[in-house]
């Protein structure tokens, strides 16, 4: 044990020192015994009181520490948003002078990456772009994206068309580096959410049906209404 040779002087009144003698020796206690337990008391109060700041010190670093995560994820997010936001879609003339390799300003089955139909019938991209049935797609003709119809019928085509309720669902969309298209032959059509309808005669002409595209079916066929109607001859 550590000897005990330290003093530490207090000075009191006499009244004070008198009441507090007595006091130990009705606990059968002596001054310099509980002052001593007093000293030990109260540092070991304040090694525990030390102890218990630094949990809460830590407690509350570890309370901060996720929203300190939270906030830096949210303000991540909204810089992302933020540069989505403001990255404009690459514009058809992009896309199509990416795509036109050789400069000619018309696109071929090697550069729209669209192939033909079977027996090289001119496939349903090609219906609904190329009005000119060039087989290319010029400057003029070309959409990045489009969900289109087309119809084939017989004779001359005005607006009112005889023919069946049914036609053929083209849905496509360029990149620069791809094209993805889907035809759906014969599907029954709502002019929902249409970009086109192109109807093809038999004579190798073109109606164009674009705008506000209307489709009702009638005792003769379909009826074809839209904002701008084309014949192409």
């Amino acid at each position: 044990m550590e000897k005990k040779s330290e003093r530490l002087e207090v000075r009191l009144g006499y009244q004070e020192k008198q009441a507090f003698n007595e006091a130990c020796d009705t606990q059968g206690d002596t001054p310099s015994s509980a002052i001593r337990r007093f000293i030990s008391g109260y540092v070991k109060r304040s090694d525990e009181d030390m102890l218990s700041s630094a949990w809460r010190g830590a407690a509350k670093r570890r309370g901060r520490r996720p929203l300190a995560f939270a906030a830096i994820f949210l303000i991540v997010v909204g810089a992302f948003w933020m540069l989505s936001k403001h990255q404009t879609t690459e514009s058809d003339e992009a896309i199509f002078s990416a795509r036109d390799r050789n400069g000619d300003g018309q696109l071929e089955y090697s550069e729209h990456g669209v192939p033909p139909g079977l027996n090289d019938e001119p496939s349903g991209v090609m219906r609904v772009l190329d009005l000119g049935a060039s087989g290319t797609i010029s400057r003029a003709e070309f959409t990045r994206k489009g969900r289109m119809v087309y119809f084939l019928v017989d004779g001359i085509v005005s607006a009112s068309t005889e023919t069946e309720s049914r036609g053929s669902l083209v849905e496509f969309e360029f990149t620069k580096e791809k094209a993805k298209t889907s035809t759906y032959v014969g599907a029954e059509i709502n002019a929902k959410d249409l970009d086109r309808v192109v109807v093809w005669s038999n004579e190798g002409l073109a109606s164009i049906f674009e705008g506000r595209v209307g489709i009702a079916s009638g005792l003769d066929g379909i009826e074809l209404q839209a904002d701008t109607i084309t014949n192409l001859k």
